[in-house]
């Protein structure tokens, strides 16, 4: 029986079984909005650190998205804290897809919730270094200024962590310039540090995410749920299909999510073994991710890349976590 076969049908209130610890580091946004609404709802899955970076909007707004939907998705007290307003060494970028608040579309009730005291580097590293090494999985689906910060705090952390699950790059695409993904355009020195970090790194790019495109039929199926939550990721796929463009498709793609729906059944994705170097110096290609699968440069692959998505499976996963919200 599959981990996705054991999440059907079983109540929120009866889960008590976890299996993986993992610390999200994000830009709410949309589609991030969707993979934390995932991962709380898997009985397999335990948040236990949320940090937020520039990205999607500015900090001050994606760090309040994150507080609020910690307070609409039920995360209890894990620490949600901000982190960087601005990359490492370059002007901040933010994308227009996501509205003006960064989850446009549906308002999130206010939250007396509070950011943690700690910033987000702080979190990062007292969280890996609090837990054994090896137990807990970084998900980054924003730019990655946190975490080459926490890596230049401390660079032993990347081999303290199980893996980290990016969602970030492409294969000879782009979706902010010709050659550059999003997320890795907006930091690509911070994400140039962290792929040469030598931590367990499976890399879904824009290839990947593509594939989760959503179909009619799945948002048919959402629109006959009634919860608050189904009702929320229903206006956030509305509002982002105006903006986010797949090629081929007529739906959006829900990027981010699919960094969650690996950790959670990893068989969802197929990956290969790849060397990855990003480029920081190009006057076009800045932020570009090359891919070498036949040794041209001479160095060993550093990442899992994702080539391939079960479509089905994944928005089996994420209706069956909205349907857990039902109850």
């Amino acid at each position: 029986m599959s981990r996705v076969d054991i999440f059907i049908g079983v109540p929120r209130a009866e889960r008590t079984t976890v299996s993986e610890k993992i610390l999200i580091d994000c830009d709410p946004g949309i589609d991030d909005a969707i993979a934390l609404m995932m991962a709380q709802a898997h009985p397999d899955c335990e948040i236990v650190g949320v940090t937020t970076v520039s990205g999607n909007q500015t900090i001050e707004k994606v760090t309040s998205n994150a507080l609020r939907l910690a307070e609409f998705l039920g995360l209890g007290d894990v620490p949600i804290a901000g982190g960087a307003d601005k990359p490492l060494v370059r002007d901040a970028v933010q994308a227009d897809v996501h509205g003006e608040t960064g989850l446009g579309g549906w308002e999130l009730p206010q939250t007396l919730r509070r950011a943690s005291d700690r910033g987000a580097v702080d979190v990062i590293l007292d969280t890996v270094r609090s837990n054994p090494a090896g137990t807990v999985t970084l998900v980054a689906i924003g730019p990655l200024t946190n975490i080459a910060q926490a890596l230049r705090a401390d660079p032993t952390i990347a081999q303290r962590f199980k893996q980290i699950v990016i969602m970030g790059g492409a294969v000879n695409a782009g979706n902010i310039t010709p050659t550059a993904e999003f997320n890795f355009y907006s930091d690509a020195e911070a994400a140039d540090e962290v792929m040469r970090s030598g931590g367990n790194i499976v890399m879904l790019g824009l290839d990947l995410t593509w594939q989760s495109a959503v179909p009619q039929s799945v948002l048919a199926e959402i629109r006959t749920l009634t919860g608050p939550v189904a009702r929320a990721v229903e206006a956030w796929l509305d509002f982002y299909a105006l903006g986010e463009i797949t090629p081929g498709e007529e739906g959006p793609s829900i990027h981010d999510a699919c960094a969650v729906a690996y950790v959670i059944d990893p068989r969802l994705v197929t990956t290969e073994s790849a060397c990855v170097l990003v480029e920081t110096q190009g006057q076009w290609t800045y932020g570009q991710t090359v891919v070498d699968r036949d040794f041209s440069f001479e160095l060993p692959d550093n990442v899992r890349l994702g080539t391939v998505l079960d479509r089905d499976g994944f928005w089996r996963l994420v209706i069956e976590s909205l349907r857990s919200y039902e109850s």
